[in-house]
C-alpha cells in the first residue's frame, strides 16, 4: 500500500511538473521547474517536523 501512494504520489508531481512547464522529459526547464516544486515541497515539510 504505501509503495503505491508513493508510486502515485512521484508520478503526481512528474505529470503536474510536465502541465505547468510543458516541456518534455530531461530538458533544462522540466528539471527547473521539478526543482521548483520539490523546493515547495520540502519546505513545508520542514515545517511541520
Amino acid at each position: 500500500m504505501v509503495d503505491g501512494i508513493k508510486n502515485f504520489a512521484g508520478t503526481s508531481l512528474h505529470e503536474v511538473t510536465h502541465a505547468t512547464s510543458g516541456e518534455e522529459d530531461v530538458s533544462r526547464e522540466f528539471e527547473g521547474e521539478l526543482t521548483k516544486f520539490l523546493r515547495i515541497i520540502s519546505e513545508k515539510g520542514v515545517k511541520n517536523v
